[in-house]
């Protein structure tokens, strides 16, 4: 081979190594720091079936009912419900049910405030440990004022990052319960499995 087919060997090497590697590696990095390459957009949608990746963009949300009532992730939602934190992966399949229309927003992860000396989360979704509430032991329990969701207890997982290992999970019961949340954490609240009730309070006490 002489030296300019070698040339012309190693250009159409390093094309095919660019072409198939890049998007690869760009794929990984989105995997592993799924915060930071957050592809979210803006977008309303109604009743209807559709595909991550396709019909809406990969990336993690903050989900609130506009109108009336709808179900998706299988959950229940009024209007005004917000579920916060979700993530949607490419491929997944996305299935809305009801009359109204839901808004997919990127997630803005806002700091927890703190009241009482006390951490209060009125919304499902996934909380990020050392960027919305500080790591450290905390007691859990919640506040059901109307009274409403007995059989149904408050959820409660949390996992290493997002999509990671789970580190515990369970019912949250009143009965002091605890967990031990480190930096970078994921706080999964889901406040009933099947409804989003936005006037129960899950309840996180510094120890």
């Amino acid at each position: 081979m002489d030296k300019g087919k070698y040339i012309i060997f190693i250009i159409i090497i390093l094309l095919f190594v660019f072409i198939i590697g890049v998007p690869y590696i760009n794929d990984l990095i989105k995997s592993k720091d799924a915060l930071k390459f957050n592809d979210a957009e803006s977008i309303t949608l109604n009743n209807g079936n559709y595909i991550v990746g396709k019909d809406i963009n990969s990336g993690i949300y903050d989900i609130e009912v506009l109108t009336q009532e709808i179900e998706v992730f299988g959950k229940k939602l009024d209007e005004g419900d917000q579920l916060l934190g979700f993530k949607l992966s490419d491929d997944e399949k996305l299935i809305i049910n009801g009359k109204g229309s839901v808004k997919f927003i990127k997630a803005s992860f806002d700091k927890l405030k703190k009241n009482n000396k006390q951490y209060i989360i009125n919304h499902s979704g996934q909380y990020i440990v050392g960027k919305q509430i500080p790591t450290g032991q905390y007691k859990v329990s919640y506040s059901d004022p109307k009274g409403e969701i007995s059989k149904q207890q408050p959820f409660i997982q949390v996992s290493k990052k997002i999509g990671k290992e789970i580190i515990t999970s369970f019912n949250i019961n009143n009965k002091s319960q605890m967990i031990k949340l480190e930096n970078d954490n994921i706080l999964f609240i889901a406040n009933t499995m099947n409804q989003e009730h936005n006037y129960v309070e899950i309840i996180l006490t510094p120890q």
